[in-house]
């Protein structure tokens, strides 16, 4: 049992290594940095919790803040299906994708 336990730690410390593992470092940062959302909030665990506050938003809503935050939640699950499938595959093609994502499109609406 002590065994399980052991490389169920393992491997949650193998994948929280993984996630923080920077992959755009190389790229021109053309957002502004108080809008730019870091690289390192693309995890499952984000994903998640950005998936289960859309279910609570009205997406009908008029209310320019609720907007701001449905988009905002679209842009983490979508930064992280894509730096999920970059980190996963460690293809040049699909790196490029999350970073072109991560360059362009990775910023808050406020």
């Amino acid at each position: 049992m002590k065994l399980l336990l052991a490389i169920a730690i393992l491997c949650s410390l193998n994948v929280q290594a993984t996630e923080s593992k920077l992959l755009c470092e190389h790229r021109e940062q053309r957002i502004e940095p108080d809008m730019q959302i870091e690289e390192n909030v693309f995890t499952k665990f984000n994903a998640e919790s950005a998936k289960a506050a859309l279910e609570k938003l009205d997406s009908n809503s008029n209310d320019l803040v609720v907007k701001f935050a449905i988009e905002n939640n679209r842009r983490i699950i979508r930064g992280y299906i894509l730096r999920a499938r970059a980190l996963e595959s460690g293809k040049k093609e699909d790196i490029e994708s999350f970073c072109d994502f991560y360059v362009s499109e990775a910023f808050y609406h406020d």
